[in-house]
C-alpha cells in the first residue's frame, strides 16, 4: 500500500468553501478511482492536506490520464483559495491499524 500526500497553503478565511468542495466534489471522485483504498482531508491553520491510500504506484500514475481527476483538480484551483505552491509526496505503508478495521 502507498500513501499519497497532497499539501498546500490556503486562505484560512475560506476553509468552509474548501471543505465543501473536498467533501462534495473531490471525495466521491477520489473514492472511486481504481486502486484507491481511502481518502482523508485535514487542515491546520492555513495548511491543507489530502491523504489518499493506493494499492500500487501504477494506480497513482493512472491519475495522470484520468479525466474525472483532472476535473476535480481544475475545480479546486478555480476556487481561488489555494496558495501558489502545492507539494505531492508518496510513501510506502509498512503497517497501520484503525479502530473497527
Amino acid at each position: 500500500m502507498i500513501v499519497r500526500f497532497w499539501q498546500t497553503r490556503f486562505d484560512a478565511s475560506q476553509l468552509e468553501a474548501l471543505k465543501t468542495y473536498a467533501n462534495e466534489v473531490s471525495l466521491p471522485v477520489l473514492a472511486t478511482r481504481p486502486g484507491n483504498a481511502g481518502v482523508f482531508f485535514f487542515s491546520q491553520d492555513d495548511r491543507w492536506t489530502t491523504m489518499t491510500f493506493w494499492d500500487s504506484q501504477a494506480s497513482i500514475d493512472g491519475l495522470a490520464n484520468d479525466d474525472d481527476y483532472a476535473r476535480i483538480v481544475a475545480g479546486i484551483m478555480e476556487l481561488g483559495v489555494l496558495g501558489d505552491e502545492q507539494q505531492t509526496t508518496t510513501h510506502v505503508v509498512h503497517g497501520f491499524t484503525m479502530a473497527g478495521q
